[in-house]
């Protein structure tokens, strides 16, 4: 048994995990464009919520 299975309690496949990872993937990707200029939408670190102008 390895840590990771030790420490969830549970044991995935790989093709499980593979699935969580393409699906972190998409999300991390819409997230990016979602933050980027061309949206209109800027992100503020300091007060962690996304910006958008009246525009």
């Amino acid at each position: 048994m390895t840590n990771f299975e030790k420490e969830k309690g549970k044991a995935y496949s790989q093709r499980q995990l593979k699935n969580r990872w393409d699906a972190l993937k998409k999300e991390w990707k819409a997230w990016k464009k979602l933050k980027s200029e061309d949206t209109g939408l800027w992100w503020n670190p300091i007060k962690r919520t996304v910006y958008a102008s009246d525009d």
